[in-house]
């Protein structure tokens, strides 16, 4: 039986990068997550933005707002500059 660790075959990942990946890896996960439901609650018609908006309006516009920032920072982080400021950033550019 081979030990695997996110998907990916443990041997296949050298422990001196295994905590970089588990990292970003994870990054790529909330990503993916925040970006299906965003998609699956304001761009997957009218009608349920309409419903939405008459049930609570307010609460869901601002749901929807931080939704958006949320995916924009994840995407901004993961292709930040390999350094900022001198320090290290744990990104696709290292």
């Amino acid at each position: 039986m081979q030990i695997r660790w996110n998907g990916a075959p443990i041997d296949l990942i050298p422990a001196e990068i295994r905590q970089a990946y588990d990292s970003l890896a994870w990054d790529v996960c909330q990503l993916t997550e925040s970006g299906g439901i965003f998609c699956r609650r304001f761009a997957s018609g009218e009608n349920i933005v309409e419903l939405l908006n008459r049930s609570a309006g307010g609460f869901f516009g601002t749901f929807e707002d931080l939704l958006a920032d949320d995916i924009l920072l994840s995407i901004s982080r993961l292709v930040d500059p390999k350094q900022t400021f001198g320090k290290d950033n744990l990104s696709w550019s290292c």
